[in-house]
């Protein structure tokens, strides 16, 4: 009765530490080849090009929220 906790203590742990290590291989694998690149990242859009913000709230009259249901 004593040897199949420390049986599947030992299952467990084996599985939790292949597990860490193919998380680990893959996110090495993510990083090297699909990492935040500096030149990639486009411009921001000039704020004349934006559409306006629907949720803006210096358009509500008395403290009263824009677009709330009256």
């Amino acid at each position: 009765m004593g040897h199949a906790p420390d049986t599947a203590t030992s299952a467990w742990a084996a599985r939790t530490l292949r597990r860490a290590e193919q998380e680990a291989t893959i996110l090495d694998y993510l990083t090297k080849h699909y990492g935040p690149k500096e030149d990639s990242r486009r411009q921001a859009l000039p704020r004349c090009l934006m559409p306006d913000n629907p949720y803006r709230q210096d358009d509500a009259k008395d403290g009263e929220q824009v677009g709330a249901a009256g």
